[in-house]
């Protein structure tokens, strides 16, 4: 796994490159999260529309 491009290397390479490197991974990490937290919000929305509309359904 760690002949991906992606990973950071340690040993005789630039540090300017890794560190650049890393910086690329915690991008991507922060908008994979951003993205999971955007769905979560989502579907609590939804949740609680969908309660809302079942238990006017209810009264009705």
């Amino acid at each position: 796994m760690s002949d991906s491009p992606s990973s950071v290397t340690t040993g005789t390479s630039n540090p300017e490159q890794n560190l650049d490197k890393l910086i690329a991974h915690q991008e991507k990490m922060f908008n994979l999260s951003m993205k999971a937290e955007l769905a979560k919000s989502s579907n609590d929305i939804n949740m609680s529309l969908s309660r809302k509309i079942g238990d006017s359904a209810q009264k009705a």
